[in-house]
């Protein structure tokens, strides 16, 4: 199980790195409100990783705590695709760490996607 986790961990920081959307955005505007909520996601997300990885790192690991924790993950991975709609990237006007290539390489995003949506489906099934 904890090399499931290591690799979903792994998929998952780079994941968020590499996905997320950051910055101070006009909460009134509808695209802002999008990449709002998508950093509000992946905070969530990270949160949960982070919990998992304290847990494996304490001397007595609370599995509820990881299958919650796992849940949450799992919950908001399936979600994930629909956080990037278009004209949410940099070419929104608006601060985001999104990169391009999420809108302009569909089928690579897709290809990303699924590994990690498969990690995450494995970290799930090994909880529970």
């Amino acid at each position: 199980m904890m090399k499931i986790f290591t690799q979903i961990f792994f998929i998952g920081v780079l994941s968020a790195f590499a996905l997320s959307a950051c910055g101070e955005e006009d909460p009134t505007d509808p695209t802002a409100k999008i990449i709002k909520e998508r950093q509000s996601n992946f905070k969530k997300m990270g949160a949960a990783f982070k919990s998992i990885d304290d847990e494996f790192k304490s001397n007595a690991p609370d599995l509820e705590v990881i299958r919650t924790s796992v849940q949450t993950t799992h919950d908001l991975a399936k979600k994930l695709p629909d956080w990037f709609e278009p004209g949410t990237g940099p070419d929104s006007g608006f601060k985001t760490d999104s990169k391009p290539e999420i809108w302009s390489q569909p089928d690579k995003f897709d290809m990303v996607y699924n590994a990690f949506k498969g990690a995450v489906e494995n970290l799930f099934t090994a909880s529970t």
